[in-house]
């Protein structure tokens, strides 16, 4: 193994101007940060509220270095003939495109699926968070993760109680057997307002341009819940947040959805109209309507007037220091795993399909002579420092001598970065397995 490895730049006197230009400078190559290096339990903020994306990551990198990712999307009876899935298997074998098309496909339908489902988890976890940080939090709802409880439970000094949807229907009507279903909700809790006890339920969606008329009543059917169990011991808040304030559009649509959910107007009266009428403007204007004693219904648009909007019903004005939303949302812009995996795994995909070569596999044919570096590239809390050094000149050495690999960069910063981020996800596999992977060959993944 070259000594060079591990240290940072080149000083060889026998490199000429035409290559040391050619070679990208480090300082023009961006950082990377890893949470599944940092933080590869997921215990931290911001890794704990990003588990389920960070699991997709995960997953995508294993099938990587294991061998199958072209195979983590399943065809079914739909797909088959809506997206002609069928009639690219019936030309795969002797038509590269076709071949192509079904691999891609079913990938990409896979991977942006499982985003799908999973992305409304990071909203609903800042929810929850900023009440916790903003709020005089009494009880309030958590899922059954040990992790995110214990995080939660650490946000304060003062103690507060974990309580289930169940609990807190409970608090609010003391004088019922609460029993049957009772929903979902995105963020649930009983606050001490200063002056009294109050209730606040979030429904949070990142847009409201998606989905049908449907899709937009369903937004009260949790506060339908509480509206069939009469009046509630506390104030009650339903918060309607709707993430992006782009999709304002739709707003009109959105709140007539609501009240016809909620049977409000419904009848040709000039009275009912006038209600109508009435919570139509109001739930406009972003101000809170008065479904019934105790029980207000409030839409927002945008981080901005969400927390506004919670911060004024739970009286936060004395914690005026504590982060926003949009500070909280900051946290979640500079981060690498998600993108990468799926970057790589795009590329690899078509390498595959067309060329039946894989840069993956040829990567760790290289690496297979640099055992001594590739055992540091595991997970220490006090050398990922170290591991990001490593990985910077493990990747010029690389790029050195790596005569054909198959992608579409034809810059040097480009293929140095390309190479640099394999690397990583390297990394990242190796502390994922804690195992090398020596048996990893073409024959194993199902390479052409």
């Amino acid at each position: 193994m070259s000594s060079s490895i591990g240290r940072e730049g080149s000083s060889n006197p026998n490199e000429g101007a035409h290559q040391r230009a050619n070679k990208p400078d480090r300082h023009d190559c961006p950082e990377r940060r890893l949470l599944l290096l940092e933080d590869p339990k997921l215990e931290k903020y911001p890794a704990v509220f990003l588990k389920g994306l960070l699991d997709q990551a995960r997953e995508v990198i294993c099938k990587l270095f294991e061998g199958g990712i072209e195979k983590l999307g399943m065809s079914d009876d739909i797909k088959a003939f809506t997206a002609s899935i069928v009639r690219a298997e019936e030309l795969g074998s002797s038509h590269l495109l076709a071949d192509y098309y079904k691999t891609m496909f079913l990938f990409q339908q896979w991977f942006h699926s499982s985003y799908r489902a999973r992305q409304g988890k990071v909203l609903e976890h800042l929810m929850r968070y900023a009440l916790v940080k903003r709020a005089r939090v009494d009880t309030i709802v958590l899922p059954q993760d040990s992790r995110l409880r214990e995080f939660f439970q650490q946000l304060k000094p003062e103690p507060f109680q974990i309580a289930t949807i169940k609990d807190i229907f409970q608090l609010l009507y003391p004088n019922q057997n609460i029993q049957g279903t009772l929903g979902d909700i995105d963020a649930f809790a009983v606050v001490d307002a200063v002056s009294c006890k109050r209730a606040i339920a979030i429904q949070i969606r990142s847009r409201d341009d998606t989905g049908g008329a449907t899709a937009k009543g369903s937004l009260v059917d949790f506060l339908k819940k509480l509206i069939n169990f009469g009046v509630p011991q506390l104030e009650t808040l339903y918060l309607i947040g709707v993430w992006d304030k782009q999709s304002i559009t739709q707003k009109k649509t959105t709140i007539n959805k609501v009240l016809d959910a909620l049977e409000i107007g419904g009848k040709k009266s000039e009275e009912e109209q006038r209600k109508r009428e009435s919570a139509s403007e109001m739930l406009d204007k972003g101000k809170r309507y008065k479904l019934k004693d105790r029980i207000y219904l409030q839409l927002r648009y945008g981080l901005e007037d969400i927390q506004h909007a919670i911060d004024d019903w739970v009286n936060a004005n004395s914690l005026a220091s504590a982060p926003n939303l949009e500070d909280l949302a900051r946290d979640f812009i500079c981060w690498d795993d998600f993108w990468i995996a799926y970057a790589i795994a795009t590329i690899e995909i078509h390498n595959k399909s067309l060329t039946g070569r894989s840069n993956i596999v040829e990567l760790v044919s290289l690496l297979e002579n640099r055992s001594e570096i590739c055992a540091r590239l595991t997970h220490n809390p006090e050398t990922i420092e170290t591991i990001h050094r490593d990985i910077e000149q493990l990747a010029k050495d690389i790029v050195a001598i790596w005569n054909k690999p198959v992608h579409p960069f034809t810059a040097p910063r480009d293929i140095f970065l390309y190479v640099r981020d394999m690397l990583y996800l390297y990394a990242i596999y190796k502390d994922t397995k804690k195992t090398t992977i020596s048996t990893y060959t073409e024959d194993s993944d199902g390479a052409h």
